[in-house]
């Protein structure tokens, strides 16, 4: 609505006609408007327009000269002028902005309004000195109009200092300072970058994340943005949501590193693309998606980041501890609902999806490995760490030592609900090798429980390695409720070397072996590496053994139990060297409840742990003086397969020593530390 000419001339404003551009002049409709001559007219020149089409249409309103604006004309808010340049734009006042009768013209209320300009550098070529304080001005696009990179900005006329960083403060061609109104919605392309894949991003990526304090978050927008080079985030707890943002990775060291002093820091969504290129030569120079830590003196804590894609890179997500001469800690990580895709490289530290080095209480759940080259998940040093309903499948070398997921040197591991399948490799090893300082280089109390094994080309768990004398032994290892599945393979687990193992109901389904044992102990080192092993409650479908034991450990003295176990059409054992040559009176194999055995031809000693019935059958007179690995309480039937045995009653509770017969049998239980006659 047009003023009353009491309201103009008490605000200054000549009510009608006059030349004066200095104030207002008078246009009838927008028609003539577009006529006016803009020959020599200021950008500070400005109409009063009386109607669009007629007097008081609801169209009417005060209008202001822009030279540069090239915004297409809406009949309503920008009109064309009909000969030269520029657009006569609206400015948008209500009522409340306007001073009441008698109040004068310069406390007029002018923060509201709102100029327009089409890019960044037309806004920092103008002039504002008719302009005041939180008056708005409209930045169309940063490059362009509709280049995604717009924003609105207001001038700050008391700020004289503040630095222009092209992303949250402008520099006007006078020094007046222009700083975002509210949060930017696409701070990258709001902050310069273009987002179009072709063009290198990296500096003005770098100057959006500067121009963010601690504490702020950024909110990145779409858009395909190149980097060349490392983005370092340090030091600042900032909120980062990528949703929609594609993060092209060319060359050596790109993708971002949060490191620094953090004590809170949260990244949803984007996608990190690679190039793909092998870097074994050289993994100093490895592509990174997201890398949290691995600085001197880094301390890093609650991090969490959700939705985030890696794939063509060398390592997917990485979580490490700061490095030497000034060690921090990282801890308290979480990776939830990331996907890692086709990681390159097979020495260390390369063909990662997801990685946690030396760090504290990292978290991986629901995410998905799929063709990493090297380890789908891998925990090295530190302590504590969950690995929860994750896929990782496509994964590894085949190269018997490349676990889809890695568990080494690292104590307090919790791996529950996972899908481990179709990896060219073991699907997962448990072991110690040799690497790291004390005291985050052990590993020690690795849970596993509730996986499926599916496929895996070279087996499904591997425990310890072939060299303890010099790697060091896992300690500690449950693995309970699990789902073995495969159609071929030499084995299922194997347990090279480790201390206080623990297979428990566990279900192995395998068509065919080419060792045709589903669980092989190799007893690397003998007892002094490995002790303390019970399998148990498992079910063992198809193959030729159950369970495989060397002759390391059937003659030795490790602690192994095998008892209460399920054998659908596979026999319980392999004992290498066959079930007579057993020595290990600490040794408990039971293929059922009741267990039959073979006694050496010609021990004078023979071993029952976990016997129910020994067969003796001697081919030259033989006699046997004691029975060794026997329990408390336990008791033995032995069956005289010929005449050729005598059984001494010097440590054996019997009337006298004697020579059963042919097919007879004698019961004895272990009462007191000696093997007495049951009548």
């Amino acid at each position: 609505m047009p003023l009353p000419g009491s309201r103009l001339t008490a605000l200054g404003i000549q009510p009608f006609g006059g030349t004066n551009w200095n104030a207002p002049q008078n246009i009838a409709t927008f028609a003539a408007l577009r006529a006016l001559s803009v020959a020599g007219l200021a950008d500070t020149a400005s109409v009063n327009v009386q109607g669009g089409a007629a007097f008081n249409d609801g169209k009417q309103g005060n209008f202001r000269y822009s030279s540069i604006s090239v915004v297409a004309d809406d009949n309503q808010d920008v009109i064309q002028p009909a000969v030269g340049a520029g657009r006569w734009l609206r400015n948008k006042t209500d009522a409340a902005q306007i001073a009441p009768e008698g109040v004068a013209k310069t406390q007029i209320k002018r923060e509201f309004r709102t100029l327009m300009v089409p890019t960044v550098a037309d806004l920092e070529a103008m002039t504002f000195a008719d302009s005041f304080t939180n008056e708005r001005v409209h930045v169309l696009g940063y490059y362009a109009p509709g280049d995604g990179g717009g924003q609105y900005v207001y001038i700050d006329k008391a700020d004289v200092a503040t630095a222009r960083n092209g992303v949250k403060v402008f520099v006007a061609a006078d020094g007046t300072r222009l700083k975002s109104t509210n949060e930017l919605t696409s701070a990258l392309k709001q902050g310069g970058a273009k987002g179009d894949g072709i063009t290198d991003d990296t500096a003005r990526i770098v100057a959006v994340f500067a121009a963010y304090a601690t504490g702020d978050k950024i909110t990145t927008g779409a858009g395909n943005f190149k980097l060349t080079s490392k983005v370092d985030i340090t030091s600042k707890n900032l909120s980062v949501d990528a949703t929609g943002a594609r993060f092209t990775l060319v060359g050596d060291n790109t993708g971002f590193n949060i490191r620094g002093i953090i004590t809170s820091f949260d990244w949803v969504g984007g996608w990190f693309l690679g190039d793909g290129v092998n870097r074994d030569a050289d993994s100093t120079k490895i592509q990174v998606g997201i890398l949290v830590g691995n600085n001197a003196g880094d301390t890093i804590s609650n991090v969490s980041i959700f939705g985030v894609r890696a794939k063509d890179t060398n390592n997917g997500i990485k979580v490490t501890n700061g490095t030497t001469p000034s060690p921090g800690l990282t801890k308290s990580v979480t990776l939830s609902h990331c996907y890692a895709e086709n990681q390159i490289g097979a020495v260390g530290g390369t063909g990662y999806g997801f990685i946690s080095a030396g760090a504290y209480d990292s978290r991986f759940s629901n995410c998905t490995a799929d063709g990493a080259k090297r380890h789908g998940i891998y925990f090295s040093g530190g302590k504590g760490g969950q690995i929860v309903d994750c896929t990782v499948r496509n994964c590894g070398t085949a190269t018997l030592i490349r676990g889809a997921i890695a568990i080494s040197r690292t104590a307090d591991v919790t791996v529950s609900g996972c899908t481990v399948k179709d990896n060219v490799d073991i699907g997962m090893y448990i072991d110690q090798d040799g690497q790291g300082a004390a005291p985050d280089n052990v590993c020690r109390r690795i849970k596993v429980s509730g996986c499926v094994f599916d496929n895996n080309a070279v087996g499904d768990i591997s425990i310890g390695t072939t060299t303890p004398e010099t790697a060091g032994v896992p300690e500690d290892i449950n693995v309970s409720d699990c789902v073995l599945r495969g159609t071929s393979n030499a084995y299922a687990v194997r347990i090279y070397a480790a201390k206080g193992v623990r297979l428990n109901n566990i279900t192995s389904n395998y068509s065919t072996g080419t060792g045709g044992s589903h669980f092989a102990l190799y007893g690397t080192g003998g007892s002094a590496y490995t002790d303390d092993v019970a399998i148990t409650k498992c079910t063992f479908i198809g193959m030729t053994w159950g369970v495989e034991i060397p002759a390391v450990i059937a003659t030795g003295a490790s602690k192994v139990v095998v008892e209460n176990n399920t054998y659908s059409t596979v026999a319980p054992f392999n004992i290498i060297g066959g079930s007579a040559s057993q020595t290990n009176v600490n040794m408990i194999l039971r293929r059922s409840f009741v267990e039959v055995r073979d006694s050496a031809d010609g021990d004078t000693t023979p071993c029952v742990a976990g016997v129910d019935t020994l067969i003796v059958a001697n081919s030259a007179l033989t006699t046997i003086t004691n029975l060794d690995g026997g329990r408390e309480g336990q008791r033995v039937t032995l069956w005289f397969f010929n005449g050729n045995t005598t059984i001494s009653n010097a440590l054996f509770h019997i009337p006298a020593t004697y020579t059963p017969a042919a097919d007879s049998t004698l019961t004895l239980i272990l009462a007191n530390g000696s093997w007495r006659k049951c009548t």
